[in-house]
């Protein structure tokens, strides 16, 4: 009976190597975001040669204007989330895997690779959630078209909501050690 419930015991300590298929997962996706992110600049950029164009109308310019700076916007989402989705690919890999010895030898790893609980996985997850929030919003706002005052009071009222966000996530963040 002891050496089945041994057995077992190992059998579940060892089921915990499942996550390395989801950090593996979460690199793949990480890397797919920051190549389509790439190709909203490379896009941005041919915009930019066509916003440099003096011979089209004002209104084209303009418009070509708001399409820039929602394009810039866009491939920041997209870093951002590829951001995200790596810290979480680094988080599962500490909890569940093994230590990134990589990581814990580097300067940088303390700061943004370490996870060494759920709530530090929480927490720098959350941080940048709340930045892609923002950033999400700020793009809404760009296609923002407000047919009443009450359309203008929601959008006071998401902007108050990010703002708020945003400072009470850059408190917890004062709180870490560094």
């Amino acid at each position: 009976m002891k050496r089945l419930e041994v057995l077992f015991e190992q059998a579940l300590w060892n089921s915990r190597l499942v996550f390395l298929v989801a950090s593996l997962a979460c690199m793949a996706m990480a890397g797919i975001l920051l190549w389509m992110s790439t190709l909203d600049v490379l896009h941005l950029g041919h915009l930019a040669l066509q916003y440099a164009d003096p011979d089209i109308a004002t209104e084209q310019h303009k418009a070509l204007r708001v399409e820039m700076v929602g394009e810039a916007v866009k491939s920041l989402d997209g870093f951002l989330l590829a951001m995200a989705v790596l810290i979480f690919a680094f988080g599962i890999h500490e909890l569940f895997v093994s230590p990134l010895n990589e990581a814990h030898q580097h300067a940088l790893g303390g700061r943004i690779l370490v996870i060494r609980s759920l709530g530090d996985l929480k927490s720098r997850l959350g941080q940048v959630i709340t930045v892609i929030m923002v950033v999400t919003l700020f793009e809404a706002v760009l296609e923002f078209h407000a047919d009443g005052a009450l359309d203008l009071l929601a959008m006071a009222g998401a902007v108050l909501l990010a703002a708020g966000a945003l400072y009470l996530n850059h408190g917890s963040a004062n709180d870490e050690p560094h």
